[in-house]
């Protein structure tokens, strides 16, 4: 359910507008604000994605760039064997 501005506040049933709206539903502007919503509301959550994908791969190359403080490849390793 959704709520609608243009005539007051009242329920509205979406499914009903969308499936009202399919490829047959003809040229009608009835349901146009309802669909520019929803494509507005896509296109923003999936800049959000987009966004909130990158910030963990920026965090882990700045990570990675960090001085360890010695140099890793002259350092001497010990591997334990497990028994």
């Amino acid at each position: 359910m959704a709520f609608r501005k243009s005539s007051g506040w009242r329920f509205v049933n979406l499914q009903e507008m969308l499936t009202d709206s399919g490829a047959g539903a003809g040229l009608g502007h009835k349901h146009e604000p309802v669909r520019t919503v929803l494509v507005i509301f896509e296109v923003a959550l999936a800049c959000v994605l987009l966004v909130s994908a990158g910030l963990p791969l920026r965090s882990f190359v700045k990570v990675h760039d960090v001085d360890l403080g010695f140099q890793p490849d002259r350092s001497a390793s010990q591997s334990r064997l497990r028994r």
